[in-house]
Protein backbone atom coordinates (compact mmCIF):
# COMPACT_ATOMS: atom_id res chain seq x y z
CA UNK A 1 0.00 0.00 0.00
CA UNK A 2 2.84 2.40 0.82
CA UNK A 3 4.38 1.78 -2.60
CA UNK A 4 1.08 2.62 -4.28
CA UNK A 5 0.77 5.90 -2.36
CA UNK A 6 4.38 6.80 -3.13
CA UNK A 7 3.90 6.00 -6.83
CA UNK A 8 0.72 8.10 -6.87
CA UNK A 9 2.50 11.08 -5.29
CA UNK A 10 5.41 10.84 -7.73
CA UNK A 11 3.06 10.71 -10.71
CA UNK A 12 1.00 13.57 -9.28
CA UNK A 13 4.10 15.77 -9.04
CA UNK A 14 4.58 15.46 -12.82
CA UNK A 15 0.97 16.19 -13.73
CA UNK A 16 0.33 19.23 -15.99
CA UNK A 17 -1.72 20.96 -13.26
CA UNK A 18 1.18 20.81 -10.79
CA UNK A 19 3.73 21.94 -13.37
CA UNK A 20 1.59 24.90 -14.51
CA UNK A 21 1.13 26.05 -10.91
CA UNK A 22 4.87 26.02 -10.34
CA UNK A 23 5.52 27.96 -13.54
CA UNK A 24 3.21 30.89 -12.79
CA UNK A 25 4.78 34.28 -13.40
CA UNK A 26 4.36 36.70 -10.49
CA UNK A 27 3.80 40.11 -12.03
CA UNK A 28 3.17 41.80 -8.68
CA UNK A 29 6.12 43.22 -6.73
CA UNK A 30 6.05 40.61 -3.96
CA UNK A 31 9.49 41.00 -2.37
CA UNK A 32 10.65 44.33 -0.97
CA UNK A 33 13.21 45.84 1.36
CA UNK A 34 12.84 48.50 4.05
CA UNK A 35 15.15 51.49 3.42
CA UNK A 36 16.87 49.72 0.49
CA UNK A 37 18.56 52.98 -0.51
CA UNK A 38 21.06 52.43 2.32
CA UNK A 39 22.37 49.33 0.51
CA UNK A 40 21.19 49.61 -3.10
CA UNK A 41 23.58 46.97 -4.49
CA UNK A 42 22.42 44.39 -1.95
CA UNK A 43 18.76 45.19 -2.69
CA UNK A 44 19.44 44.78 -6.40
CA UNK A 45 21.14 41.41 -5.85
CA UNK A 46 18.22 40.26 -3.69
CA UNK A 47 15.79 41.12 -6.48
CA UNK A 48 13.73 43.53 -4.39
CA UNK A 49 10.81 44.93 -6.39
CA UNK A 50 9.79 47.61 -3.87
CA UNK A 51 11.28 49.49 -0.98
CA UNK A 52 9.92 51.44 1.94
CA UNK A 53 11.12 54.98 2.53
CA UNK A 54 10.24 56.97 5.62
CA UNK A 55 8.96 60.54 5.32
CA UNK A 56 9.09 62.47 8.61
CA UNK A 57 6.12 64.84 8.47
CA UNK A 58 7.57 67.05 11.21
CA UNK A 59 10.64 67.69 9.02
CA UNK A 60 8.48 68.87 6.10
CA UNK A 61 6.21 71.16 8.10
CA UNK A 62 7.94 72.07 11.37
CA UNK A 63 6.20 75.41 11.89
CA UNK A 64 2.73 74.93 10.48
CA UNK A 65 0.62 73.81 7.53
CA UNK A 66 2.03 76.50 5.24
CA UNK A 67 5.61 75.18 5.61
CA UNK A 68 6.88 72.64 3.11
CA UNK A 69 10.56 71.77 3.22
CA UNK A 70 11.35 69.78 0.07
CA UNK A 71 14.87 69.12 1.42
CA UNK A 72 13.22 66.60 3.78
CA UNK A 73 12.89 64.27 0.77
CA UNK A 74 15.90 62.07 0.10
CA UNK A 75 16.47 62.54 -3.62
CA UNK A 76 19.29 59.98 -3.51
CA UNK A 77 16.97 57.29 -2.13
CA UNK A 78 14.23 58.07 -4.66
CA UNK A 79 16.72 58.10 -7.54
CA UNK A 80 18.22 54.81 -6.36
CA UNK A 81 14.76 53.23 -6.35
CA UNK A 82 13.93 54.59 -9.79
CA UNK A 83 17.26 53.48 -11.29
CA UNK A 84 16.75 49.95 -9.94
CA UNK A 85 13.10 49.81 -11.04
CA UNK A 86 11.84 49.43 -7.47
CA UNK A 87 8.41 50.68 -6.43
CA UNK A 88 8.50 53.12 -3.52
CA UNK A 89 6.21 52.62 -0.53
CA UNK A 90 6.38 55.69 1.67
CA UNK A 91 5.78 55.54 5.41
CA UNK A 92 4.74 58.90 6.83
CA UNK A 93 5.50 59.28 10.52
CA UNK A 94 6.18 61.89 13.20
CA UNK A 95 3.20 64.20 13.37
CA UNK A 96 4.38 67.82 13.85
CA UNK A 97 3.53 69.17 17.33
CA UNK A 98 1.22 71.84 15.91
CA UNK A 99 -0.89 69.21 14.07
CA UNK A 100 -2.04 67.12 17.04
CA UNK A 101 -3.77 67.80 20.33
CA UNK A 102 -1.04 66.02 22.30
CA UNK A 103 1.89 67.76 20.57
CA UNK A 104 3.56 64.35 20.36
CA UNK A 105 5.24 62.91 17.26
CA UNK A 106 3.04 59.85 17.85
CA UNK A 107 -0.09 61.98 18.15
CA UNK A 108 -3.07 61.45 15.91
CA UNK A 109 -3.39 64.46 13.58
CA UNK A 110 -6.30 66.83 14.16
CA UNK A 111 -8.91 66.99 11.44
CA UNK A 112 -8.85 63.37 10.24
CA UNK A 113 -12.62 63.30 10.65
CA UNK A 114 -12.97 66.17 8.17
CA UNK A 115 -13.23 65.82 4.38
CA UNK A 116 -9.88 65.44 2.63
CA UNK A 117 -10.28 68.80 0.87
CA UNK A 118 -10.83 70.67 4.15
CA UNK A 119 -7.69 72.72 5.03
CA UNK A 120 -8.20 71.78 8.71
CA UNK A 121 -7.57 68.13 7.80
CA UNK A 122 -3.84 68.68 8.23
CA UNK A 123 -2.78 65.18 7.27
CA UNK A 124 -4.76 65.19 4.00
CA UNK A 125 -3.42 68.66 3.21
CA UNK A 126 0.15 67.42 3.78
CA UNK A 127 -0.33 64.25 1.72
CA UNK A 128 -1.81 66.27 -1.15
CA UNK A 129 1.41 68.29 -1.23
CA UNK A 130 3.79 65.35 -0.70
CA UNK A 131 2.41 62.87 -3.24
CA UNK A 132 2.97 64.88 -6.45
CA UNK A 133 6.55 65.70 -5.47
CA UNK A 134 7.59 62.19 -4.45
CA UNK A 135 5.67 60.57 -7.30
CA UNK A 136 7.45 62.71 -9.88
CA UNK A 137 10.85 61.92 -8.35
CA UNK A 138 10.20 58.19 -7.91
CA UNK A 139 8.35 57.54 -11.17
CA UNK A 140 9.01 54.15 -12.68
CA UNK A 141 8.19 53.59 -16.35
CA UNK A 142 5.53 56.27 -16.47
CA UNK A 143 3.55 55.30 -13.36
CA UNK A 144 3.92 56.90 -9.99
CA UNK A 145 4.79 53.65 -8.23
CA UNK A 146 4.34 55.46 -4.94
CA UNK A 147 2.20 54.45 -1.98
CA UNK A 148 2.09 56.49 1.21
CA UNK A 149 1.00 55.00 4.52
CA UNK A 150 0.50 56.89 7.78
CA UNK A 151 1.06 54.91 10.96
CA UNK A 152 1.69 56.85 14.17
CA UNK A 153 4.13 54.91 16.31
CA UNK A 154 2.40 54.94 19.68
CA UNK A 155 -1.01 56.54 19.28
CA UNK A 156 -3.36 55.65 22.11
CA UNK A 157 -6.07 53.18 21.14
CA UNK A 158 -8.75 55.68 22.20
CA UNK A 159 -7.33 58.18 19.71
CA UNK A 160 -7.28 55.64 16.89
CA UNK A 161 -11.03 55.27 17.13
CA UNK A 162 -11.25 58.61 15.30
CA UNK A 163 -9.88 57.17 12.09
CA UNK A 164 -10.20 53.39 12.54
CA UNK A 165 -7.77 52.28 9.81
CA UNK A 166 -4.41 53.11 8.35
CA UNK A 167 -4.72 55.79 5.72
CA UNK A 168 -3.14 54.86 2.40
CA UNK A 169 -2.97 56.87 -0.80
Amino acid sequence: MRKMILLFLVLLSFSPATISLAAQDWSQPVFGVVEAGAHPDAALQLGAKWERLTFHWNMFQPGGPDDFNTDAISNAALESARAAGRQVVGLIKDTPPWASDSGSAAGVPRGLDLPVDDPANYFAHFVNRLVPITASRASITGSSGTNLIFAPAKARSSSRAKWKTTIAC
